[in-house]
């Protein structure tokens, strides 16, 4: 039987004020799907500096989450950070990027984000999900990054289907 690795799951959200409610409530629905334990859950805010590991203390993150005026590269990097600087090698680290903003020309700050975690050696996976966007390319791809297009509507199960990978052990 393999060994269960924990893991460290970081999102950044990226929308529209007008977006904001229903992107909350897919994460308060697919936080469930985060096994309770050593399992550990990061929303990138001013107000949280570190992981949460209780189940409560998840949703109430996240249902008190309000949209911040921050860059977004700045956020995925210090979520990156965190990740991999709170957690033993045992944890698998996730970052989940929300947006609905994209553009093609935020390809270079993506770019030196995956460089910072390529040099401090912060071992994240990265998952870009662009809501309704079609161009939603990155120029830096690698084996460690993955690029999700999706409509609002199908957000729930496609952050399950993360989640879910990630507690099985992927």
């Amino acid at each position: 039987m393999e060994k269960y690795h924990p893991m460290a799951i970081g999102v950044v959200l990226d929308v529209k004020l007008a977006n904001l409610a229903a992107v909350k409530e897919s994460l308060l629905n697919s936080v469930g799907n985060i096994p309770v334990g050593e399992d550990l859950f990061y929303l990138y805010s001013p107000d949280y500096i570190e992981p949460l590991e209780k189940k409560g203390e998840k949703i109430q993150c996240i249902f008190n989450y309000q949209k911040i005026k921050t860059n977004p590269y700045v956020a995925l990097t210090e979520t990156a950070m965190i990740l991999g600087a709170e957690q033993d090698e045992e944890y698998r680290r996730k970052v989940v990027f929300i947006t609905d903003q994209y553009s093609e020309s935020q390809n270079e700050q993506i770019d030196v984000m995956l460089q910072i975690d390529e040099a401090q050696r912060f071992d994240c996976e990265y998952s870009f999900i662009g809501i309704g966007q079609q161009d939603f390319n990155l120029t830096k791809n690698t084996e460690n990054t993955h690029v999700i297009t999706i409509e609002l509507d199908d957000l729930d199960v496609t952050l399950n289907k993360i989640f879910e990978e990630e507690s099985n052990g992927k």
